[in-house]
Formats: structure tokens, C-alpha cells, sequence
């Protein structure tokens, strides 16, 4: 679905709507879940953060809703609103038991988004803006990670196992930032590794787990892929993840910019 007022641009209109359907195709591919019926709203405000109803019935279906403003650009367009409606079919098809799952949840939504945008043509990704918004993300994940090289040291730790979903003990924090690039790298390796029919397989069987908590997940998904899955959840080797950025930037066609 696609709400909006007329102020808007026709040509970001029509760009959004477009692109909602390569989205699902990205979700159901990529994860082989059900993808809950979703629907994004064009508002007349600069900074809509909150709906006052943020799900509606089409067609006798409960739709989630994703409110966007006048304000937002390319970044909210394409990838905030895949990462929601990712994230939101994940937790729709797990009951999951602790919040101790974003390395789940936000990753796999990260992940998603980072494969619709690899689908689209060069072309769009220019044209859109996100080239733009992904040669400033990925410059800055690149700054610090040779700031951290210079520095001396090879390895990053950072526990994905214990990013908790966002409460009054989680707020919504500068750490989020690692955490949503680590948990990227994270499944895009693990993808890339044993193919994304691992992960489809994960979720089916995290959905029939008795009791779905972090760890417990953690431990199915080392047995799926004969990988110690906690230790790939707590250290990253930079040499690697710049490596990566590299290549990806290579293969997106981005500017990665950094100033020793």
C-alpha cells in the first residue's frame, strides 16, 4: 500500500511504489518467510515519527504502516523501510522468547535491504540517491576501521549476542550503529558462506523452537552450519571488514573517502 499527500514529488511517488514490490521479492527470497502486508505513508509533515493508527484493513488484510516526511530522503525511502518491514515479518514469524535477538532481527533486516539494493541497476541506484547514502555509510564504517588498523589492533570485539532490542534497559544508543554494520557483515558472510537456503532453514526451524532465546538460537544456528556462530557473533577481524567494504564498494560503484 501507498498513502501520500499531493505535495509530494510525483517522481518519488512513483519511485517508492515501484520499488515495494522488488522489496518483498528481496524479504521472500532472501529469508523464505512470510512477508506481513505492509504499506508506507507519504506524509505532509516534515517529521512524522509516530502514526496516529499505524495499521489499516485493505482487502480484509491487517497492513503494518511506515510513516515517511517531507523532510526524509533516500536513505528513509529505500532502506528504512525494507529494514521495518523486515524486521517486523521476522518478529511476526518467531515468538521469540528474550530480546536478546537483534543480531536476528535488525541483522537479517540489514542484510535484506543491503541485497535489494545490490539487485537494482546501476542506473537506479544513482538516479534514486542511494549511491549517495551508501558511499557516506560505508566511508565512515571504512574511517573507523583504519583508525582502528593505525591504531594497532586487528581484531574488533563487540557482542551481537547481547544487543538487545530496544527497552527502558536498551535505549536506542551510539552502539546501535556498530551493531546494525557488525550483524550486516555478520549474515552477508554467512550468506555468502552457505547460501541463503541456511538461512531459510534457521528461520523454520528458530519458528518451531519451544523456547526461540538468543542463545538457544545461537546454538541451532552453530549446529546448521558446523560454525562456532557465538565467537563469529563477538570478534571481527578488520583486515576483513575492510576488505569487504572495498569490495563492495567496487562492486556498487561507491566513493569511499577517507583522510588519514
Amino acid at each position: 500500500l501507498l498513502y501520500y499527500s499531493e505535495v509530494w514529488d510525483e517522481s518519488i511517488v512513483t519511485s517508492i511504489g515501484n520499488s515495494l514490490p522488488e522489496m518483498r521479492h528481496s524479504i521472500e527470497s532472501g529469508l523464505g518467510i512470510p512477508v506481513i502486508p505492509y504499506g508506507v505513508v507519504l506524509s505532509d509533515s516534515n517529521l512524522p515519527l509516530f502514526l496516529p493508527m499505524n495499521r489499516v484493513y485493505h482487502n480484509d488484510k491487517l497492513h503494518s504502516l511506515w510513516p515517511l516526511g517531507l523532510d526524509d530522503g533516500p536513505r528513509h525511502y529505500y532502506w528504512m523501510v525494507i529494514h521495518e518491514w523486515t524486521e517486523e515479518s521476522v518478529l511476526d514469524y518467531i515468538p521469540f522468547s528474550d530480546r536478546r535477538v537483534r543480531w536476528i532481527s535488525d541483522g537479517l533486516a540489514e542484510y535484506v535491504a543491503f541485497k535489494f539494493v545490490r539487485g537494482l541497476d546501476r542506473e537506479t541506484r544513482d538516479s534514486s540517491g542511494i549511491t549517495s547514502f551508501l558511499s557516506e555509510d560505508l566511508s565512515n564504517h571504512y574511517y573507523f576501521i583504519n583508525q582502528q588498523l593505525e591504531a594497532g589492533l586487528t581484531e574488533l570485539e563487540f557482542d551481537l549476542v547481547s544487543w538487545k532490542m530496544v527497552g527502558r534497559d536498551q535505549p536506542i544508543a551510539i552502539t546501535d550503529a556498530a551493531g546494525y554494520a557488525l550483524a550486516l557483515f555478520f549474515w552477508v558472510d554467512l550468506a555468502e558462506e552457505f547460501g541463503e537456503t541456511t538461512i531459510h532453514n534457521f528461520l523454520e526451524q528458530a519458528k518451531n523452537e519451544e523456547d526461540p532465546s538468543g542463545d538457544k538460537l545461537v546454538d541451532l544456528l552453530s549446529n546448521l552450519t558446523d560454525q562456532d556462530i557465538r565467537n563469529r557473533l563477538r570478534s571481527f577481524n578488520l583486515p576483513d571488514l575492510k576488505n569487504k567494504i572495498e569490495s563492495y564498494a567496487l562492486e556498487l560503484n561507491l566513493d569511499l573517502e577517507y583522510e588519514s
